[in-house]
């Protein structure tokens, strides 16, 4: 298993954003994570961008502990399993008419897709 979440959580003051997700992606799998606005969608991809280093229960990269409280982390923990973890943005307004793998290269700030 490449990735998985365990229980993860993530409360704002007054507001529990993330309750006790679990997620598993297997190596060469794409997965969309797709719901209505406000669902804490971009929140729990956030998470494992490392955005955020308060959230609750477990990740683990290639089988190992990852602490993802830092973009850094979350870089590093990727790439200690030989992995690459990157988030695609829904809405890049500025990419024009672009597809899929020129979009991943847009987020990863990379001049060129990805082979």
């Amino acid at each position: 298993m490449a990735l998985q979440m365990q229980g993860v959580g993530k409360r704002y003051p007054g507001t529990l954003a993330v309750d006790n997700v679990d997620l598993e992606v297997y190596s060469g799998e794409v997965h969309a994570l797709v719901g209505e606005n406000g669902a804490s969608k971009s929140t729990l991809m956030n998470i494992l961008a490392g955005t955020f280093g308060d959230y609750t229960g477990g990740v683990l990269v290639g089988g190992k502990e990852a602490r993802l409280d830092s973009p850094a982390a979350a870089r590093t923990g990727a790439r200690s399993t030989g992995g690459r973890l990157a988030r695609i943005w829904g809405n890049l307004p500025a990419s024009g008419e672009r597809k899929g793998r020129e979009g991943t290269c847009l987020a990863r700030g990379a001049a060129t897709p990805l082979r």
